[in-house]
């Protein structure tokens, strides 16, 4: 059942992000007309610059202030963050968002594939 409600809820977000960036795209070329879209592999091609570029922005920014070893769900993560040593690691913590950057990989695989496919 879990597995599941994973695959769907993988599903929607491929759906959605398609369907937003799609609009963003025909937004722009009505506006600009830099970005011709005249077949479907443009539109995929397109939504997988896009998706791959904001998942690498995602998976390599640095938000400030939180350390991601505290607020893992795994007690024993949060448990062995405790123990460690806070002085010496505090100037190399960074923080990565590996749910939404994950799913914007898939979504832009996905448009690989299908840019392949066509």
């Amino acid at each position: 059942m879990q597995y599941t409600r994973n695959v769907l809820a993988a599903v929607f977000f491929i759906a959605i992000s398609h369907g937003v960036i799609f609009a963003l795209l025909k937004v722009g070329d009505w506006l600009w007309g830099a970005i011709e879209i005249r077949f479907l592999s443009d539109y995929f091609f397109y939504a997988l610059v896009i998706q791959w570029a904001i998942g690498a922005f995602f998976l390599f920014s640095t938000p400030r202030g939180i350390n991601h070893l505290h607020h893992s769900p795994s007690k024993a993560t949060r448990m062995a963050a405790s123990l460690a040593d806070e002085s010496t690691e505090a100037s190399h913590q960074t923080t990565v968002d590996l749910g939404l950057s994950t799913k914007l990989f898939i979504s832009g695989a996905f448009s690989l594939l299908v840019c392949l496919l066509i």
